[in-house]
This record gives structure tokens, C-alpha cells and sequence, in this order.
């Protein structure tokens, strides 16, 4: 629980909800940052016949999480609370197991990351159904980049209630 003070906002929802939500989306955010890192171990290091098809999945669910807890945070900051988003904070906080450190091949990285998102899941509906409704929000622009690897990423993307992704082609 974070004791620092909320930041004043407009928001009319009351203190302790304010100050609830806050804690329990920096919880979340702190377990997203982790599996986010998580992933991209293994990204770094998958090695095997199914290499390129790993490395480029791992790649997109990196992507997916940390879009994710950007939305955590943001909305951390509409309730006036402070977006707990550092490395050190994160592996602190985090509820997900270590990731090991002695697997390489694509079936042991596959089995390990689907043990993080089957723990992250059930904590993440639970946020859901106990965080208030956010406002319609205005949304942003959708920045289209090109990687050198001539893929696609979206540098910002629509805000809005139930969105969801739609891939850029």
C-alpha cells in the first residue's frame, strides 16, 4: 500500500475507493512489468528448430503486456495516485514466480510463460470487476512507426471502453 497522498483530481469518487483502486492497479501494474520482462527473457534467449516463430510471438505478447500496463498507470494517474512503474518497485511487489534461468529450448520457455499468464489472468479479472468504470475518453491519434525490421507498431492508440486491438496491417 502506498502512502503518499492522492494528487487532487476532478474525479468525485471517494478517497478510500480512489486510494483502493489506486493500490490494487499498482499491484497489477508491478505483476505486468514482471511478466512483461519475463517474456522478453525469453525472447532473448529461445533457442531451436521453431526459433524465428518464439522469438516473434514473445515479441508481440511483450508489446500486448506492456500496452496493457500503460493503461494500468494511466489510469493509477486519473485517481490521483502515482503509477508505480520502476524495475526495482516491480520486482518487489510482483506475485509471479521467478522466471528460471536455465531453460533454452522453445517447449520449456512456452511451458513457463504460460504458468506466468495462467497466474497473471485470474488476478487481472479480479482488477476489472473491482476498478470503477473509467469515462469515455477522448481517444488519441494512432502513430503508425516502422521497426527496422519493417514491422508495424502503433506508438499510441485509441482510449476507449472495451476496445479492442485490431492489428495494423
Amino acid at each position: 500500500m502506498d502512502s503518499r497522498p492522492l494528487w487532487p483530481t476532478q474525479n468525485d469518487l471517494p478517497d478510500k475507493v480512489r486510494r483502493d483502486t489506486v493500490d490494487l492497479l499498482n499491484q497489477q501494474l508491478a505483476d505486468a512489468l514482471d511478466l512483461a520482462l519475463q517474456t522478453k527473457q525469453a525472447h532473448w534467449n529461445i533457442k531451436g528448430p521453431n526459433f524465428i516463430a518464439l522469438h516473434e510471438l514473445f515479441d508481440e505478447v511483450v508489446d500486448e503486456v506492456f500496452e496493457h500496463a500503460d493503461d494500468l498507470a494511466e489510469r493509477a494517474v486519473q485517481l490521483g495516485g502515482t503509477a508505480l512503474g520502476t524495475a526495482r518497485i516491480a520486482a518487489k511487489a510482483s506475485r509471479l514466480t521467478e522466471y528460471r534461468l536455465d531453460i533454452s529450448s522453445g517447449r520449456e520457455h512456452v511451458a513457463a510463460l504460460s504458468a506466468a499468464i495462467a497466474k497473471f489472468g485470474p488476478s487481472m479479472r479480479r482488477t476489472r470487476s473491482a476498478t470503477p468504470t473509467p469515462p469515455t475518453c477522448s481517444p488519441r491519434s494512432r502513430a503508425v512507426s516502422t521497426s527496422s525490421s519493417g514491422r508495424s507498431r502503433r506508438t499510441s492508440r485509441p482510449r476507449t471502453e472495451g476496445r479492442r486491438r485490431q492489428e495494423l496491417a
